[in-house]
């Protein structure tokens, strides 16, 4: 299993007893087979849901465990451990959800992080933002980004426009678009300034 993943499953354990692990891809089977945790108990609970129940609840109530499922996550109605999986934690594996789970967060953040893996590909960015929501402001994610990104302090727009308006080459808007944070950008100032426009742009603001 690899540090990123291994570091996911521990920062989920810092929060909940029971993780689940619904596996579709067969390659990930090794990845289960190789972890190990030494306060954590693995199981593969395909096709044993009573008996996980059981174990988990009655017999084993304090205890630590990673619940390994073969196969997709079954729908809620017919999940006979779903109220043991919504008061814990699931584990999930796609890019994406793993850097929700190292960076703390939940799995609403997932799909921001999704339409935002550009900004990911740095390893500075990624820690400069570990160190910002240690801060807090978790509920504004993309505007942490774009303050990031933009090479600001904090998220406040105006000042990601006055260094949008000094950088004369471009290369600015252009790293924040690689971010996947363009059209948060103008979302936020239309909320700032009212500004709207279907092809938005710098100079076009400037005008309005």
């Amino acid at each position: 299993m690899n540090e990123t993943m291994m570091n996911a499953l521990a920062a989920l354990f810092e929060k909940h007893r029971i993780v689940f692990w619904y596996c579709e891809d067969p390659l990930l089977v090794a990845d289960f087979e190789a972890c190990a945790m030494p306060t954590v108990e693995k199981r593969d609970i395909t096709g044993h849901p009573l008996a996980t129940k059981v174990k988990v609840l009655l017999e084993r109530p304090k205890d630590k465990f990673l619940l390994f499922c073969r196969g997709p996550r079954p729908a809620d109605e017919e999940n006979f451990l779903i109220d043991v999986l919504l008061a814990n934690a699931e584990f999930q594996t796609d890019k994406a959800s793993l850097l929700a789970t190292e960076l703390g967060l939940g799995p609403e953040a997932t799909p921001v992080i999704k339409s935002c893996m550009g900004f990911f590909a740095a390893a500075k960015r990624v820690q400069e933002l570990k160190s910002r929501l240690k801060d807090g402001g978790a509920e504004n994610l993309e505007g942490l980004m774009l303050g990031i990104a933009a090479g600001v302090s904090g998220s406040g727009i105006e000042r990601i426009l006055m260094q949008l308006y000094k950088d004369k080459t471009g290369e600015l808007a252009r790293t924040i678009d690689r971010c996947g944070l363009t059209a948060y950008l103008w979302r936020a100032v239309r909320q700032a300034y009212g500004y709207e426009s279907t092809d938005p742009s710098l100079d076009d603001f400037a005008m309005a």
